[in-house]
């Protein structure tokens, strides 16, 4: 099927919705430095931005069957979820680090939700487009996560074995997008590669250690860009 794409719609969480963690009240707001107006104006895009704070593919797909049996239309669909999916109740494994605990959409659960939802896209007459998440910072997030006093660390860390297994764990789930995206033809925005490029990651992360600062926003936007740029004669100028 040909494509000629003029109208997309953002279904993720908080990573395309702008969030950021403000360093001197440590609360969350929306940033515009994605710049996803100057993206659309820049290949003559409409773009719709229909992301959430704190959504999970489930969430997400529920949304996204709502809007189009509304009559939403749309020529393609940029999903970017996981980031809340491979998170954990962190309570709970303070309370019992002794007993197995599973991410919030577990991975084989998340990798058929992917696979409806692509399926559901395409089914609709609508170009599919997934994309990678940035990375986590261990030590970050981890101090986050502790400290609500509710929380004890070293039973989170007696669960984890070691710090950089929030590393691990959540760039798993990174690699099963990208092995969907693969497995479904599907194409793909890389921003996790557009921030491992970076020698001094943490300059481009929150102090959560998961949700980009502005400057790690603009690093979204080149690849973004980046991606539109590779793919022209789909995504065209008016």
């Amino acid at each position: 099927m040909n494509y000629l794409i003029r109208k997309i719609a953002l279904y993720g969480d908080s990573l395309f919705r702008g969030v950021v963690l403000s360093s001197k009240n440590h609360r969350y707001h929306i940033s515009d430095n994605i710049g996803i107006e100057y993206i659309a104006k820049q290949y003559a895009l409409d773009i719709i931005n229909n992301s959430k704070f704190g959504y999970t593919i489930d969430r997400g797909f529920k949304i996204l069957k709502q809007n189009i049996q509304k009559g939403e239309i749309y020529d393609a669909i940029l999903l970017e979820y996981g980031g809340n999916d491979c998170n954990f109740n962190w309570n709970e494994i303070s309370s019992s680090p002794e007993e197995d605990h599973y991410p919030y959409t577990p991975k084989s659960l998340f990798h058929q939700t992917y696979l409806e939802m692509i399926q559901y896209i395409k089914d609709h007459g609508i170009k599919p487009v997934l994309s990678t998440l940035p990375p986590l910072c261990s030590e970050r997030f981890f101090k986050w996560i502790c400290k609500d006093s509710s929380i004890k660390p070293q039973n989170i860390l007696k669960w984890l074995g070691d710090i950089n297994a929030i590393y691990r764990y959540q760039e798993m789930y990174s690699r099963e997008i990208e092995y969907i995206a693969f497995k479904t033809n599907t194409p793909i925005i890389d921003i996790r590669g557009a921030f491992l490029e970076k020698r001094h990651l943490l300059n481009y992360m929150c102090e959560d250690g998961m949700h980009p600062n502005e400057e790690g926003q603009k690093l979204i936007q080149q690849a973004f860009l980046h991606f539109l740029e590779q793919n022209k004669r789909v995504f065209s100028y008016c």
